[in-house]
């Protein structure tokens, strides 16, 4: 079995599909063991892409892993995304294990400042 493997799909967001990017900011998708308990995931690959003003979901990614780094019989291999502005601002992450496969799509969730979270509390 060859340790080099591809992985491709598309980053999605099923709440916030029509937001609009600024010039800038950063996709990073990765595929990680997870099946270490007790420890930190181990990165098999990852890729990182730069975002242009004005784009949108979904954002497609495609790029090599190296499956002999992950821990003997892993069952637990993952994508991992995240997307940050300029200045290193969480914006989006994946909330659910998601299992490697092809054409694997992620769905990414905007993560809320504590000023919108106050604001939803004050809502209620």
């Amino acid at each position: 079995m060859a340790s080099q493997k591809t992985v491709s799909g598309k980053i999605v967001s099923e709440k916030n599909s029509d937001h609009a990017f600024n010039s800038g900011d950063l996709l990073n998708v990765s595929v990680i063991d997870g099946s270490r308990m007790d420890a930190a995931s181990i990165t098999l690959g990852e890729q990182t892409v730069a975002l242009k003003a004005g784009q949108k979901f979904p954002i497609a990614f495609n790029f090599t892993y190296d499956l002999s780094l992950a821990t003997p019989g892993a069952n637990r291999i993952l994508v991992s995304a995240d997307i940050k502005d300029q200045s290193g601002k969480l914006l989006y992450n994946n909330q659910t294990a998601t299992h490697v496969q092809d054409n694997v799509e992620v769905n990414v969730e905007k993560v809320l400042s504590s000023e919108e979270i106050q604001q939803m509390l004050k809502g209620q």
